[in-house]
């Protein structure tokens, strides 16, 4: 019995260590146990839209922050786990911990540098952002499985900054415990300390104020002109307290754009903590931007007091299009970077070189007097089919992918149809200022031929000139380029669109492409004695272009300057061309026998 009951009390004493380890464990991984908490996340508005980052607050002293790590959860998909850990190195309660992308922006924007940078902090605005102590979530920003988008907790382009006394939320955003500040609240802004939304970096307090007071759930939004909205008025502790909520001077928006009278907002000691006022605002057709209506909380009545977001500035954005030129929104900074990112306008011109895209959706370039732009989106918009030489009134939005400024169509109208093209101008660099124009490149050649890809494919190839200049060509698999119709024995003009393909984030200053709309954008003596053997005239020509020749049975092509073949023709010796039917403009014409190649000069059409 003895034996028996010894070893019973053994291993009733062993079950019993073991659970209390796992139950400590656990204790210890509480979030309520957590030494550091999230207090800030930043959006920011400089070049590439930085800096963009977090702030952490140590609560009690930390032995070892190689306990912690952190991560974002991009785009609503849920988490992507730790992506960071952080070095060992102990911290005192009360510090603050700043973890960015680039250090140098944040230095720029703050003024003081940043402890840590690293690349999974690359938050967008509708990005959430987890912290991890010894693996497991302790808090979090945002929800993970939400693309932050549209939702109050939105900080694109801005902030939030967390309230004192509240955290760590563990798993769980908890909405109501961050102050917003409000979406596109930084744009304009060169640095935190003169910025009229100023991130409230270093103010987090573990202490929560006794006295209530009211504030503004955030500093600033947007709304769209026809929308409400909606302001949220909040108090800290519940009390029977009144607050004015006030116009201030300093609105932009005319009065008869939005419905709002100055009014008093009663709490109560068992009522709710928030009270939203509606502001309905006017869709009106008129092109009038950005305007503003900005609200004061003041005179607050019984025991409460007024919290540090006393002032909140709605946006009303502008949902009528802007009828502009080409040239008037494809201006980009020093760092590349599109000026009129998210302007709605509306251009018109005529439809160059090839749907790039093919299928559905659009990549094609829309040039006018002034200017290119490249008109990209995935769907087809109002059952328009791309045709070459449209003149087309485009309304939609500005945008910009690796560098290409782009405008994503809304609605396509055709003004016309079968427009001649003008002449693609000779460059000898691919820059900025040859994006979505009509190019050309003169004594070219290739590099690597074994850069040329499959029939079918698309890939790039370099290219030189006699001066050394390289420029790098982009070939599309709608451009249905074989390739034997690439030259590579001899030197080439080519014709295309100006591209660019660069970084994926600022400075956008690399990746510049010529991309050629067909075979027709060749031109080039591949055999120049057998092109010796050809005469063409007249050019210009008005009715009938003759062709002088001793060869028998060759083949004419006729494309125009926009890579349409136009025409084809068997002929033996001499030969002639009735041009007149065909649009005035430019015209290449190659001659083929065989295995030799012949491009004659540009034939200009009266």
């Amino acid at each position: 019995m003895e034996i028996i009951y010894n070893y019973l009390h053994f291993n009733m004493k062993k079950m019993l260590n073991t659970t209390l380890v796992f139950v400590l464990a656990a204790f210890l991984m509480t979030p309520a146990q957590a030494n550091v908490i999230i207090t800030a996340v930043y959006d920011g508005p400089l070049s590439g839209g930085t800096p963009k980052g977090v702030e952490l607050y140590v609560t009690d002293d930390v032995a070892d922050l190689s306990m912690y790590g952190i991560g974002s959860a991009n785009n609503g998909q849920g988490t992507d786990g730790e992506e960071f850990t952080f070095p060992a190195g102990a911290y005192s309660a009360g510090t603050f911990i700043y973890v960015t992308t680039e250090a140098d922006p944040f230095m720029a924007y703050f003024g003081f540098a940043a402890d840590f940078a690293d690349a999974s902090m690359g938050i967008n605005g509708d990005d959430a952002v987890e912290l991890y102590m010894n693996g497991n979530v302790i808090d979090v920003f945002g929800d993970i499985n939400v693309d932050g988008n549209g939702t109050p907790w939105e900080y694109l382009d801005s902030w939030a900054y967390r309230n004192d006394g509240t955290g760590p939320d563990g798993t769980t955003f908890v909405e109501t415990n961050w102050t917003y500040g409000g979406v596109d609240a930084l744009d304009g802004c060169s640095d935190n300390a003169t910025c009229g939304s100023m991130i409230p970096i270093g103010t987090y307090s573990g202490m929560m104020s006794t006295t209530p007071e009211f504030d503004f759930t955030a500093s600033g939004f947007s709304v769209s002109e026809g929308d409400d909205a909606n302001v949220n008025v909040a108090l800290t502790i519940a009390a029977d307290c009144s607050i004015d909520v006030t116009l201030d001077a300093s609105s932009t928006a005319p009065a008869a754009d939005y419905t709002f009278m100055n009014q008093t907002l009663t709490f109560t000691a068992g009522g709710d903590l928030m009270q939203t006022l509606t502001i309905p605002t006017v869709d009106n057709s008129d092109t009038d931007g950005e305007r503003t209506i900005v609200l004061n909380l003041e005179n607050s009545g019984g025991t409460c007091g007024i919290g540090s977001t006393n002032q909140v500035v709605i946006t009303i954005t502008d949902n009528d299009y802007q009828v502009v030129n080409i040239a008037d929104v494809t201006d980009e900074d020093a760092d590349g970077v599109a000026t009129s990112l998210g302007a709605l306008v509306q251009v018109t011109g005529i439809a160059y070189c090839i749907d790039f895209r093919g299928g559905g959706g659009y990549d094609f370039a829309l040039v006018d007097d002034t200017g290119g732009i490249s008109v990209f989106g995935f769907d087809d918009v109002s059952d328009y089919g791309f045709m070459v030489g449209d003149e087309l009134q485009i309304s939609g939005e500005i945008n910009q992918f690796r560098g290409l400024t782009q405008l994503t169509p809304h609605e396509i109208v055709i003004v016309s149809q079968g427009n001649t093209a003008v002449s693609f101008s000779t460059v000898t660099e691919l820059n900025e200022s040859t994006e979505s124009l009509p190019v050309s490149l003169s004594g070219v050649s290739v590099v690597d031929p074994t850069q040329i890809g499959d029939a079918g494919s698309s890939y790039n190839v370099d290219l030189i000139d006699a001066e050394g200049n390289t420029f790098l060509m982009r070939i599309d698999s709608d451009a249905n380029i074989q390739p034997d119709d690439i030259p590579t024995t001899a030197s080439f003009d080519v014709d295309g669109i100006g591209g660019q393909f660069g970084s994926s984030s600022a400075p956008f200053l690399d990746g510049y492409q010529i991309r050629p709309c067909g075979i027709a954008s060749f031109l080039t003596n591949v055999n120049a004695p057998f092109g010796e053997r050809f005469s063409i005239f007249p050019n210009p020509v008005d009715d009938r272009l003759f062709i002088r020749s001793n060869i028998d049975d060759y083949q004419i092509e006729l494309s125009d300057v926009f890579g349409r073949q136009v025409l084809t023709q068997n002929a033996n010796g001499n030969a002639s061309i009735d041009m007149s039917t065909l649009a005035q403009g430019i015209y290449l014409i190659n001659i083929r026998k065989e295995d030799k190649v012949w491009s004659a000069e540009k034939i200009m059409k009266n």
